[in-house]
Formats: C-alpha cells, structure tokens, sequence
C-alpha cells in the first residue's frame, strides 16, 4: 500500500520543537502490545479481539520491542501511518492480522533470516525497509499458497543474496522486489506545497482574507521569506481596504481577496514537474535484472509508487493501454537480460474509493500478460500488471512454471486462505464490514 506518514511521525522529526516532541514522545506507545491496545473495538469484533491478541504476540516475536522503541526514538515510525493506526481503523486491523498472517506461515529458517539475520528488520531504523520488508512477506504468502518452497537471501552460484528463492522438483527462481518511490524534485516540491499552503492559512486567518498562491518552482529559503512578506503586506492591505491585491515576484505570484470573494475553486497551484518518469522507473529494472545475472530463471517484482500512470499522460489510458505499454517498454528495456522471464508491477493495495465497481482481468494474447484488478480484504484494492517476457528453449510443464498472474487473479482469497491455515477464524468474523465486502467480492 502506498502509504502516507502522518503528522505525528513529521512532528516526532521535528528537532525545532523539541519540548513539544518530548511532550508527544512520552504519550506514544514504545512496545508492541501497548501500541496494539484497543481502548474501544470500533471495527474489530468480539472474536477479532482474540485474533488482534495473537497477531500482536507474533509481530513483537518477529520484530522485537526494541524495535519498535528504537524506532520511535529515531523519531520515525512506520507504524504510526493512517493505514497501520489505531487498529479501531478496520484498515489497519486488518493490515496488522494480515501482516502476522504472512509472518506466521513462513518456513523457519526464512523467519530467522528476515527478523534477525545480518540484514533482518531487527537492525533496521528505516521505514523504506519496512515497507520493503512488507513487499518480501506479500510475495512469499502468495508463493507459498502456490506449493513453491521459499529461501530467502540464499546465495547464488556468483555470491549474490536474491531476496527469494522458490523451489520446486528441482527447479529454482529468483526473484528480486523492489519499489520506485517520488523523486527528488517530487519530494521537494511536496514539502514545499505544505509550507506554501501554512503560510497561505496564517494568512487568512489572520487577516481574514482568502488567497490563490502560485508557485513557478523549488524556491530558496531567501525566495520563500520575500514571498511570505509579500502575501502578508497584501492580506494586510485587503483586510483593510476590502479590495483585492495580485502581486507578482516572478517566481511566485497570489492574489489576495476578501473573505468569501475568492475565485474558482483552486488556492494552491504548484510548479509543474515535465520530468519523463520511464528512465528512473526503466533504471530500476535494469538494476534488479543486473543482480539476478547468474540466475537460470528470474522474476522482479516492483511496486510503482512514484506516479509512473497517475502523474504523466498515461493517466487517461485504459487498463488494457497501460498493460500493452508496459508489455513493449519493458521487453526493450530487459532485451538484454533473457533469464528475466517477467515483471510483476503493482501500485500497491490502496483504499478502495469505489467498491461497487467490477473487478477487471484483462490478458495480452500474444505474450501471456495479463493486468488484474482485485478488491481485498480491509476495503482495499489493488492492480496488477504481470509482464511475462518472451522465452526461447525449454518448454517446461506447467507446475515447474512460476504463475504470479495466478497469485495476484487470487489475491482477494489469500487472507482467508492463510487464516484457514493457521487456525483462526477468516477476517469477515474478526472486522466489521468484511462480511458486506466479501459478498462483493464473490
């Protein structure tokens, strides 16, 4: 799931403020169990109160309260995200029992290796390990479902670590995961927008005037503070005039109008980014094939986050457009790299806006691709793009052929697969609303 970090975890990072972070800091939860406290059920049922129980009891086994507080002291966490807490959210409980879920199944010496191996989540103060560590658990659950045996970081014949190894009758594959976050420029000018838009709110508040800023670029520290006094000299102005003021500095511009009178529905226009997003997406992939060379078969997976389809023109296409674009670019990227037998590309389980609308199952005939669309458990939803590159030789019988187009058509069923597997109830029994979403699904 693409995740957004709260304000919480930004003012835990906030060293200007420290008495106010030290305040914040002694009412944040520091070990797992009191984090996973429910003062109030909200969406979790009686039975689920249990299920809630035992998955925090394998989490803390996995991860370790001195993980959790060396986390939160680094003031950063990433279980503080609106998708992970307060397990009342029927999001975040079900995330949590599914993130124990995947845990529990796993073969020992897996589990050993992923919490506290030399490069296990235990050592880790990183969110990007989390999340990534999130994505190694997702593709080992839909594997082992599969009937595929699974290593993970087992050395190759050249000494690399993969991050998974599947086995079956004597065949392996690797398979490399990964994400594509926001560039730098996309991170910047996020963090900019904020602070654009708290100068803008102080203004109208204090003033009580509305304002429509406009931002040409990354601006400097120096161009933001001539910009802040511009805005405040004009909101002063209208304030007491009763007219509105357009000033423009070049890099930045605003108007200024009395309360009520703003035009249009935009307050904020931001700079726009004409970045191409393929290369860094492109560089990636060639990456992750370059790491699984040695390898007889490889598979990545890669979760897109850095708005590949959602922040350029391929926004518009439709899904059988996307998969047809990922299907040609993908396979002249990886041309050189023939052990690479496909590319799964998710943008990760987000919430599911629109429930009512069909689940989609789209193939590409010619090359055996395939884009799934499923609702999941938790009022989620994902698509996924499974790319299968051309392959010249051995043509191998079905069940020593990996199938994550498979996986991923079946994802929505995993969760109460793998409960089934450990003894405990399936989710519509643990949250409230699973019931309705599980009609929906069938």
């Amino acid at each position: 799931m693409s995740e957004s970090r709260p304000a919480i975890t930004s003012l835990m990072a906030d060293a200007s403020n420290d008495e106010r972070v030290q305040q914040l800091l002694a009412q944040v939860p520091r070990d797992w169990r009191s984090w996973a406290e429910l003062s109030e059920p909200g969406a979790v049922t009686e039975v689920g109160l249990d299920v809630v129980d035992w998955a925090t009891e394998v989490a803390a086994t996995f991860y370790g309260d001195e993980w959790f507080a060396r986390n939160i002291d680094a003031r950063s966490h990433p279980l503080f995200s609106m998708y992970d807490y307060p397990l009342r959210n029927p999001i975040a409980a079900v995330r949590h029992i599914e993130r124990a879920a995947r845990i529990a199944l796993l073969p020992d010496s897996v589990r050993d290796t992923l919490s506290s191996g030399v490069n296990g989540i235990r050592r880790s103060v990183s969110d990007d390990e989390f999340d990534h560590l999130d994505l190694v658990l997702e593709v080992i659950g839909l594997a082992l479902r599969d009937g595929w045996q699974v290593d993970s970081e087992a050395p190759s014949a050249e000494g690399r670590l993969p991050d998974l190894s599947l086995r079956r009758s004597g065949f392996t594959y690797v398979i490399e995961v990964t994400s594509q976050g926001t560039d730098r420029n996309f991170r910047a000018t996020e963090r900019q927008g904020h602070l654009i838009q708290n100068i803008q709110w102080q203004m109208e508040f204090a003033y009580a005037v509305d304002c429509i800023t406009r931002i040409a670029g990354i601006l400097s520290d120096e161009e933001v503070a001539e910009f802040g006094e511009a805005l405040e000299g004009a909101s002063a102005r209208t304030s007491e005039t009763e007219a509105p003021i357009e000033f423009d500095l070049g890099f930045a511009s605003a108007g200024v109008y009395p309360r009520g009178q703003r035009p249009g529905t935009t307050s904020h226009e931001g700079p726009m980014l004409g970045d191409d997003l393929w290369p860094r997406f492109a560089a990636r992939l060639r990456d992750k094939a370059e790491q699984t060379r040695g390898s007889d078969r490889a598979w990545i997976r890669i979760d897109e986050l850095g708005g590949l389809f959602m922040l350029t023109g391929a926004y518009h296409f439709s899904l059988p457009e996307r998969l047809g674009t990922l299907i040609q670019n993908i396979a002249v990227e990886l041309d050189g790299y023939p052990h690479v037998q496909g590319v799964i590309v998710s943008h990760g389980a987000s919430p599911d806006w629109t429930p009512m609308r069909p689940e989609v199952g789209v193939g590409e005939g010619t090359s055996n691709s395939v884009v799934v669309e499923r609702r999941l458990p938790g009022g989620r939803r994902r698509t996924t793009y499974v790319i299968r590159l051309l392959q010249r030789g051995l043509i191998l019988p079905p069940h020593l052929v990996v199938e994550p187009e498979r996986w991923y058509a079946n994802e929505s069923t995993w969760l109460d697969w793998a409960l089934n597997q450990l003894g405990r109830p399936a989710i519509d029994r643990c949250v409230r609303g699973e019931s309705y979403r599980a009609l929906i699904r069938k």
